[in-house]
C-alpha cells in the first residue's frame, strides 16, 4: 500500500539578508572578496584559514549559494528511508503568487532570481500562507512550514514551524530547529496525526533535532 503524505512547504525567507559587497579593483585584495574567488584561488589566497577559506570556496556569489542551499536541502531531506516512495512531498514557496505552484520541488532547484520573503519573520510567512494556500485546492499544508533562514547558511538547519496540539493552546505556534534530514520527516509525523509534538521536543544539547 502506497502512503499519503503531505505538500509541506519550504520557505527561503530572512535569509541572505546581509548582501555580498561588489567585488571591486579597490576590494579585490581584501577578505570581503571570498566569496566571489574560485575554489583554487580560495586556497591560494587563505591556505587552510579554516571559515575564511571555506566561506570562499562556498560560492559565488547569494544567488549561487542559495541554489547550493536548497538542492542540499531537498537531497537531504527527501533521500530520508521513512520518505522512500513519497512523491508528494516538499515544496518551495518562492513566489507571492502560490497559484503558479503546481509540482513538488526537487533537485536541482532553479537558479533564484529573487527572495520574495527576504526579512519576513515566522509571523509574517505563517499569516501569509494561511490566507493564500489552500489544501484542498492546492494541495499544500499552510500550516506545518519549514523556514530557511541566516542561520541556515551557518549550520545547514532549518527553523520548523507547527501549530501546537490541544485546545488550551490555540494559535501558539511550536518552532524548533532540525538538521535537513528529518524536517520533513517530523513534519509529516504531525500532518499525518502519526504522533505529535513530542516528536518535536527531543533535540540535541545545541537545541537542534536530528534523526537517527
Amino acid at each position: 500500500m502506497k502512503v499519503s503524505f503531505a505538500l509541506t512547504s519550504l520557505w527561503f525567507a530572512l535569509t541572505l539578508s546581509q548582501q555580498i559587497p561588489e567585488c571591486s579593483r579597490e576590494l579585490a585584495a581584501t577578505d570581503d572578496c571570498a566569496d566571489v574567488i574560485n575554489a583554487n584561488a580560495c586556497y591560494n589566497q587563505f591556505r587552510f584559514r579554516n571559515n575564511q577559506t571555506l566561506s570562499c570556496i562556498g560560492g559565488a556569489n547569494n544567488d549561487e549559494r542559495a541554489k547550493k542551499v536548497l538542492d542540499e536541502f531537498f537531497t537531504q531531506s527527501l533521500g530520508a528511508w521513512e520518505l522512500q516512495g513519497a512523491d508528494w512531498v516538499g515544496v518551495l514557496v518562492n513566489t507571492l503568487d502560490v497559484g503558479t505552484i503546481t509540482k513538488p520541488t526537487r533537485p536541482p532547484v532553479e537558479q533564484l532570481v529573487s527572495y520574495p520573503f527576504r526579512g519576513w519573520g515566522v509571523e509574517d510567512i505563517v499569516k501569509f500562507a494561511h490566507d493564500h494556500i489552500n489544501r484542498s485546492r492546492q494541495g499544500i499544508v499552510p500550516d506545518n512550514l519549514v523556514i530557511l533562514d541566516e542561520r541556515t547558511m551557518e549550520d545547514k538547519t532549518c527553523l520548523l514551524v507547527t501549530p501546537r496540539e490541544g485546545p488550551e493552546n490555540e494559535g501558539e505556534l511550536l518552532t524548533v530547529r532540525a538538521d535537513f534530514r528529518s524536517s520533513l520527516v517530523l513534519l509529516n509525523v504531525k500532518v499525518l496525526a502519526v504522533g505529535g509534538d513530542g516528536h518535536f521536543k527531543v533535540t540535541g544539547p545545541d537545541g537542534v533535532i536530528r534523526l537517527g
